[in-house]
């Protein structure tokens, strides 16, 4: 590889501070999706009711599905749901990189996932684009191995116009060989960004050594030989759609507010004259593999060792066979499983294991992968797996193995429906394997009803050395090691008595909704952390939800959980630290319970504090310096920008204040401010009135701090917080003559109990800098960016996050950074901007809910772009952002920005 630079341009800030700032809009934003929680600690499985305890009359998916089927050969599901006033509208197409058989045409079904948002003549891109906009749509799809998703989210009332656009762009997409090629250098671009991460190249030596003649042998967006001769494929890609985006090969799904009779009138009107025939894909078969397979990924740049052992399986019409490996992979891989214990509580070899059973249309894998903190260990770390793989293929089953994973497979699927784009994602999946919904209910009828037999001879046919390939990744330069500075002097304990709450908790109740929700939302992050000890709330958050309490041990709990799918996490951010999960109302209790349990009497085990702080380690070492580019670029620009301000450090902590931090230092912190007066809860979904008096009873019972939280923040004036976290007036900031790491008075906190106000961000009026970070990759990643002194609540911020849509709303092809970079030069996938600083979970839109700021920043995000267009994409970017300061937004674009 090159060594190449990571670009960071810090620019002065649009204006000066002019006042105190005020304290943040809200202390917790609850997102419509999230269920709610739970409360007591002691559950017989035998007794509790199975997923199949609330199926509909045809099985397990729990929503009423009308269906029609066209004569043409189109498939239309509709769903209603209770979404008021918001639809998706999902177009499957079940044609995916299992149809590229041509040699050095791989990629063409990713392609289209990016090309159908050129338009057609009717639709052109720019009306298209304007509908989208104007309906405030969420749009976006993917290509997998099997099928591509187009995935629209809009409003009800408008679903006739997005109906009839669909319907055309995919009956009649049209582009020019101009267009192809410059979508093309786009699809490099993306590639150039995932290539990256490791577990991405592991998983793509994977199947490069698994698979031989089958196009499961790459990625959905295909080999990068043929990314890079894409641009000469024209001819070939309109051939591509041609064969396979007709009639017979695409299902329409409609969720939300939306009535079926209608839907089905507006889909024959708009798809029933549609006739083309489909010309079924030329399937290759994988030849029978006989002999185990090896490869080695060397990684460049320090990471965690990996491991991934992958078996041949038969295709996901197989539903019993299936059904079987994926309870194998649950019980002997989960978290409650003998090996996880063994390898990764005990022994301590690995830090994480997974397993990845997924349904194919054709002959697929088992793949098995764990993360291995040293090299030297990765051998024994396969003997451990292949040993256990072994003893299902050598002896009988006990049904108490399976009995958890059968429910929580159950348990899974009910928590992944809590929206209308989730259940029509999920609808989109499982209808690409046979063209029936009806996939759901056969799946999870073999789940709960395949015999130990069937499982013993399905491992037995699939466990076999021969039909094994195993590829390791290894890293070819060793980590940058500092040794250890002296410990910064302990804080002083703090003292606390028991409080009533302060703030009342947030509700979203949803009686019909089978699942519940719970945040537990706490005013501390990583401004509260002492200097030289930064990471301590994080980790200290970590160890409360991922490791044990005074009556259970992790492992207990994890066998408790287990079946349930329950799944608690928890973010720590720069003033917020929210510990959250959803469940199925069946075990609302239990979890509630132990969440409460880990919240009142955290255990801080010291192997529990071993095994959380080398995973933190290793988001540092590893995924942030070296293998994630992109948010290395945003913490180094929020680095600068906030300097010698407590938003200047990685809220993750760093490499030396984490290795010296003791279980001493996380009970000390925990109890100063993780506390009653600094909590707020939320609820949501289908929770019953005692299930939430239990919480609030629970949550009561958290000290309340009497003392200084000592943190690395100013002194502080009360900010004037109402009882459920509203702002209600605001009041100078008192800057204590102690400086920026001054304790706060105590006398100064809110209410709540909140972290201080902090001071002002300083960068200086004209002072720009330019920051490059070098390090060995294939890309270049640019982030722009200046501090703010506007957030929600000022005046200015509706016309500031205006022209920050209009300029460049995240993952919509409607910015105007969008269509000068990407539409109209490919330079890379994409071209955003920002107002507040915005965290996603992969592939979202729209910002995760709950981490609230009160310091801000603009930021432009161009993703990686080739290292030779770098200083072309950053003066560009800069161009356009000057030219908006400079005229504004055109006129004709007003409107449909608004």
């Amino acid at each position: 590889m090159r060594r190449d630079r990571l670009l960071l341009f810090a620019a002065a800030p649009v204006r000066q501070a002019r006042r105190a700032e005020s304290v943040l809009a809200s202390v917790l934003i609850m997102a419509a999706s999230f269920g709610v929680a739970l409360v007591a600690a002691s559950l017989a499985f035998a007794a509790t009711p199975a997923f199949a305890a609330h199926p509909t009359a045809a099985g397990i998916f729990p929503y009423p599905i009308t269906t029609e089927r066209l004569d043409n050969g189109v498939t239309l599901l509709v769903v209603p749901f209770d979404s008021p006033g918001v639809a998706s509208f999902y177009t499957l197409v079940r044609a995916g990189s299992r149809n590229e058989v041509e040699p050095g045409r791989t990629g063409y079904a990713h392609f289209f996932e990016h090309m159908m948002m050129r338009g057609t003549k009717a639709w052109p891109e720019t009306k298209r684009r304007d509908l989208i906009v104007s309906t405030g749509s969420d749009d976006n799809g993917w290509a997998t191995d099997d099928y591509t998703t187009y995935a629209l989210t809009t409003q009800s009332a408008r679903l006739p116009e997005i109906i009839a656009e669909e319907a055309d762009r995919i009956r009649n997409l049209a582009y020019d060989e101009a267009a192809f090629q410059t979508e093309s250098k786009a699809i490099l671009g993306e590639y150039n960004k995932d290539v990256l991460d490791p577990e991405f190249k592991l998983d793509e030596v994977l199947r490069q050594t698994a698979f031989t003649v089958h196009p499961y042998q790459h990625n959905s967006m295909g080999f990068l030989e043929d990314i890079r001769k894409m641009p000469e494929g024209y001819n070939y890609s309109q051939s591509f759609f041609n064969r396979f985006y007709a009639p017979s090969n695409v299902v329409l799904i409609a969720v939300g507010d939306v009535d079926p009779k209608a839907v089905v009138a507006l889909v024959r009107e708009h798809y029933g004259s549609w006739k083309k025939p489909a010309i079924p894909p030329l399937v290759v078969p994988e030849p029978k593999q006989t002999a185990e397979r090896r490869a080695t990924v060397e990684w460049e740049v320090p990471t965690m060792p990996r491991v991934a052992i992958a078996y041949h399986t038969p295709a996901g019409a197989a539903v019993r066979e299936m059904a079987a490996l994926r309870l194998i992979g649950r019980a002997l891989f989960g978290e409650s499983s003998p090996l996880y214990r063994d390898l990764v509580l005990e022994r301590k070899l690995a830090v994480k294991l997974s397993v990845h059973a997924e349904e194919t249309r054709d002959p697929g894998i088992f793949k098995v992968t764990a993360r291995v903190p040293k090299a030297e260990e990765l051998p024994a770390v396969e003997q451990a797996i292949e040993q256990a793989i072994e003893g299902y293929t050598a002896a009988s089953v006990p049904e108490a193995q399976l009995a958890p994973a059968r429910l929580r497979l159950g348990y899974e699927l009910l928590l992944s429906l809590p929206s209308a784009p989730r259940i029509a994602g999920t609808l989109a999946h499982w209808t690409s394997l046979t063209g029936d919904p009806g996939a759901i209910d056969a799946h999870f009828d073999a789940v709960a009803n395949v015999s130990i037999e069937e499982i013993e001879r399905t491992a037995r046919a699939v466990f076999r050395a021969e039909n094994r390939t195993v590829v390791t990744l290894v890293t070819t330069a060793a980590a940058a090691g500092a040794p250890a500075e002296a410990r910064p002097p302990a804080a002083a304990p703090a003292t606390s008595v028991p409080c009533a709450l302060t703030s009342a908790p947030i509700e979203m109740p949803r009686p019909a909704e089978p699942t519940v929700a719970v945040r537990v939302a706490f005013r501390a992050g990583s401004i509260d952390d002492p200097p030289g000890m930064e990471g301590l709330t994080a980790l200290a958050a970590r160890a409360m939800a991922e490791g044990g309490t005074g009556p259970h041990s992790f492992q207990e709990i994890n066998a408790l959980l287990d079946p349930t799918a329950a799944d608690l996490r928890v973010d720590a951010d720069k003033e917020v630290t929210t510990f959250y999960g959803r469940v199925h109302r069946d075990h609302a209790d239990l979890f509630v319970g132990l969440l409460m349990e880990r919240l009142l009497d955290p255990r801080f085990d010291a192997a529990d504090i071993e095994r959380v702080r080398r995973v933190a380690l290793d988001d540092i070492r590893s995924r942030l310096r070296n293998n994630d580019d992109e948010n290395l670029g945003k913490e180094v620009l929020s680095s600068f920008l906030f300097a010698a301000h407590p938003y200047g450090p990685f809220a993750g902590g760093t490499v030396r204040a984490l290795e010296r931090m003791t279980a001493a230092d996380l009970r000390a912190h925990r109890a100063r401010v993780f506390t009653a007066d600094r909590v707020t809860v939320g609820l949501a979904g289908g929770y019953s009135e005692d299930l939430k008096r239990k919480l609030l009873e629970s949550a009561a019972k958290l000290p309340c701090l009497t003392g200084p939280a000592g943190g690395a923040m100013a002194a502080v004036a009360d900010e004037g917080w109402g009882a459920a976290g509203s702002q209600t007036g605001a009041a100078a900031a008192a800057v204590g003559a102690g400086g920026a790491n001054a304790a706060p008075s105590a006398a100064a906190s809110s209410p709540m109990g909140l972290s201080p106000v902090l001071p002002p961000a300083t960068l200086g009026a004209t002072e720009n800098r330019l920051i490059l970070v070098e390090k060995p990759t294939d890309s270049t990643a640019i982030s722009i960016g200046f501090a703010l002194d506007v957030k929600r609540g000022d005046p200015d911020f509706p016309a500031l996050a205006f022209a920050a849509s209009w300029f460049g709303e995240h993952r919509q092809m409607s910015g105007w950074l969008q269509k000068r970079m990407r539409i109209l030069r490919g330079l890379n996938y994409g071209n955003y901007a920002y107002t507040e600083f915005f965290r996603q979970d992969r592939g979202s839109v729209y910002p995760v809910a709950g981490f609230p700021r009160s310091r801000q920043y603009f930021s432009i995000w161009v993703r990686p772009v080739e290292p030779e267009n770098g200083p072309f994409a950053l003066r560009q970017a800069v161009h356009e952002l000057r030219k908006l300061l400079k005229e504004g937004i055109p006129a004709g674009e007003l409107e449909r920005a608004r």
